[in-house]
């Protein structure tokens, strides 16, 4: 599953916007190099924590920005 993300990942590179979405909050993810695949996005949004949660963003070092976005239903 991670070369189908990288191989998506490298042809947006040239994109003037690239969002990821996926199901778990990146804390939460153990992926080897998730977050180097995602370095030219501008948020990663996901949906796993519930609305219950106080704070459902960060940004991290790199500067992307994620947002935890609470139950879709």
């Amino acid at each position: 599953e991670m070369e189908k993300v990288r191989t998506l990942s490298k042809a947006t590179q040239t994109s003037n916007t690239t969002i990821f979405i996926g199901h778990y909050p990146l804390s939460f993810t153990y992926s080897n190099g998730i977050r180097d695949v995602m370095r030219h996005g501008i948020v990663y949004l996901n949906g796993h924590v519930h609305a219950s949660i106080k704070n459902l963003y960060a940004r991290h070092s790199d500067e992307l920005l994620e947002l935890e976005l609470g139950d879709w239903k």
